[in-house]
């Protein structure tokens, strides 16, 4: 049962060696109550003001004691700043307010992002910011917030949820915002130098089991590989609601077979029932594990690293090293670690941004730095002349000068062809390498880049972080504009290395002006990452700072709506991404002559292309096969093309024809 009522001690006032308390009972989401407060030094040496009644487990942690036990406490009229870092619970919240080297903890009421309402939240937040301001000595104030929370999946929760604590907390400097999975991820130990895949089985009030390769991107929650945490209905198997509601049901049958009325619900007494629910409750969570290790792929000598959290697990030692033991017998390269305290990881994270901050330097000084200088207007903010009675024309007129303008996008790409296949090849070499290719643009340019990348898996069964699109806003802006996004060039800073960057990655750089300050702080990180640079606009009229590696300016003229550059720089924009991956995927070797013979066959229309692509390759010369074999040559092979082709080809077809060059992977390269 959630308990939902708190009782919190305001910190004692000392006059002399007297003291007052005052109590409060807070129930889930309080009004503010205003409590009278005061800090006064402690000077007298035989006895020390008591820790705070509402800290948790203080036998682990160093309370107020320590802060104001000295013979004097020396204030300082400067504001001093403080760190507060939250994890979010089905059950409780905790919090740790530090400051100095002193430190206390918090508990709050549960909080899921998906079942708060807006009010909910900011009632939450408000909680929050009420007790810490009673318990924080004066001059200090909450400057870096680190919150995990449960169902923050992407940008729009996570900007959501920074909102409200800026509203709350009105002088923070530094807010990171993740979900709870994202906080215990962080506090897992790495293995240095040894390839590994960390994975998590959080077993609470819920429990999920979710793996996170070092490839993919850490702020795509989302995309976890994850078993389980579907809440109760679907089954949380093994979680603490499970195991409560199964001893429940096996009580109550116990109960209707023996009549008794006293029933023995604790392992520790060895009872059967309670005994039978807990191991079916383990062998539910293992089972869950294992199916996760197995959709993971992975190869021969991966070290698997799990951390054990949630209530369950760090709370009941028995139930944690019954489940290591079940785990460790079917997967015995598993190194399991449980984590106690994964509120730190919040503190981690603040770290980890703040020191990124200081690093980057204020917006103005990085703006100054790297963002080009205009020499005139912008050709995208000028007046297309010919458009001027655009309110006026008929429909068909409209079209026929569309059209028109739209002739003057081949004229200008073909000026820079020598650009665009030196980049084709270099993204190749970087596919070939372990490199990716990821696309920075803020509106439609990062849409446009975002749209290309979700095309190439299916198009050549290439893996998802091969190519990347990255737009101002995050995820929310691609259905929807986020203001003012695009003018952080911190935050396109931020985005690079939040993907982990380095010299092995092809970055390309859209924006269409040629100014965007997020495109730009995200090349300014990425050069500094070594990374090859790349850079696509429309207007001719820049003085460029950065050292880029290519830079493609294309002058298309202004649009026919002016400023409106969804059009020309629009369809530009997309006929150039398009060149450069088929051209970089047919150089790599997923091409056959015309053919997609790494299409990824995943719908009936795909899979009857993937049969006339074999008959393509196999009958070129004469007929070999028939289109009922090399259907059932792509079924036994999961319609892998290469293999169906080359189970079907026969001993003499690679002497007679040659074909088995076109399925490496240095094809021109």
């Amino acid at each position: 049962t959630t308990e939902y009522t708190r009782t919190f001690t305001d910190i004692c006032s000392r006059t002399d060696n007297k003291r007052n308390r005052r109590i409060h009972n807070w129930t889930r989401y309080p009004k503010r109550v205003n409590v009278k407060r005061s800090v006064s030094a402690c000077t007298n040496t035989q006895s020390s003001c008591e820790p705070y009644p509402w800290a948790v487990k203080p036998s682990r942690i160093n309370l107020i004691d320590n802060i104001l036990s000295s013979r004097t406490l020396t204030i300082s009229l400067v504001e001093k700043i403080t760190h507060l870092r939250i994890q979010c619970g089905a059950t409780r919240s905790f919090a740790i307010l530090r400051w100095e080297n002193q430190e206390i903890r918090l508990q709050f009421p549960p909080a899921n992002y998906k079942l708060l309402s807006r009010s909910e939240l900011q009632e939450f937040i408000t909680q929050v910011q009420f007790s810490v301001e009673e318990s924080l000595p004066a001059p200090f104030t909450v400057r870096r917030v680190g919150i995990g929370m449960p169902g923050i999946l992407n940008d729009e929760h996570r900007n959501v949820v920074k909102s409200t604590l800026q509203n709350s907390f009105p002088n923070l400097e530094n807010v990171w915002v993740g979900s709870d999975v994202q906080v215990a991820f962080k506090c897992l130990q790495e293995i240095p130098d040894e390839k590994h895949v960390k994975t998590l089985i959080i077993a609470g009030t819920g429990s999920v089991c979710c793996a996170n390769s070092p490839a993919q991107d850490p702020t795509d929650v989302a995309g976890l590989a994850k078993i389980g945490g579907n809440g109760h209905i679907l089954g949380d198997r093994g979680s603490g609601y499970a195991i409560g509601l199964a001893a429940i049901r096996a009580s109550y049958r116990q109960l209707e077979y023996t009549a008794k009325t006293v029933i023995q619900t604790w392992t520790q007494t060895k009872d059967e029932v309670a005994t039978a629910v807990v191991q079916n409750a383990i062998q539910d969570l293992t089972q869950d594990f294992t199916q996760l290790v197995k959709k993971l792929s992975l190869q021969d000598g991966t070290r698997v690293l799990l951390g054990f959290t949630g209530s369950l697990l760090t709370k009941s030692p028995e139930y944690a090293a019954a489940l290591s033991e079940k785990i460790r017998a079917g997967l015995p390269n598993v190194d399991i670690e449980i984590l106690k305290d994964t509120v730190k990881g919040a503190l981690m994270y603040t770290r980890e941004e703040t020191q990124q901050l200081e690093e980057i330097s204020e917006e103005s000084i990085l703006r100054k730095k790297i963002l080009p200088v205009l020499t005139s207007l912008s050709v995208t903010e000028m007046r297309n002349q010919g458009s001027k009675d655009l309110d006026k024309m008929l429909v068909l007129e409209g079209i026929e000068l569309m059209l028109k303008e739209e002739k003057k996008i081949h004229v200008e790409i073909r000026k820079e062809a020598g650009k665009i296949a030196q980049l084709a090849l270099k993204i190749a070499k970087a596919f070939k390498n372990g490199g990716r290719l990821i696309y920075v643009g803020a509106g439609s340019s990062g849409r446009l880049g975002i749209l290309d990348a979700a095309e190439c898996p299916p198009t050549f069964k290439a893996p998802h972080h091969w190519v990347q699109g990255i737009i101002a806003g995050g995820s929310a802006a691609v259905f929807r504009a986020v203001e003012g996004a695009e003018d952080s060039t911190v935050g396109g800073a931020l985005s690079i290395r939040a993907r982990g960057v380095n010299e092995k990655d092809v970055v390309l750089g859209i924006a269409a002006s040629g100014r965007t300050p997020f495109v730009w702080g995200a090349l300014s990180e990425a050069i500094n990452a070594k990374a090859f640079t790349a850079f696509l606009t429309f207007n001719p009229n820049l003085e460029i700072k950065l050292p880029l590696n290519i830079v493609m300016t294309f002058n298309v003229g202004p649009e026919v709506l002016t400023g409106s550059t969804r059009l020309k720089c629009g369809t530009a924009t997309k006929i150039i991404l398009n060149m450069l991956t088929t051209l970089s995927m047919v150089k790599y070797g997923k091409v056959l002559e015309n053919l997609m013979v790494d299409l990824n066959a995943s719908n009936e229309k795909l899979r009857e292309r993937a049969v006339r692509i074999v008959l393509a390759i196999l009958n070129a010369e004469e007929p070999r096969v028939t289109a009922e074999e090399a259907k059932a040559a792509l079924e036994e092979n999961e319609f892998d093309i290469k293999t169906a082709v080359q189970n079907l080809r026969g001993p003499d077809y690679e002497d007679e024809y040659q074909h088995s060059k076109y399925f490496t992977n240095t094809n021109g390269i």
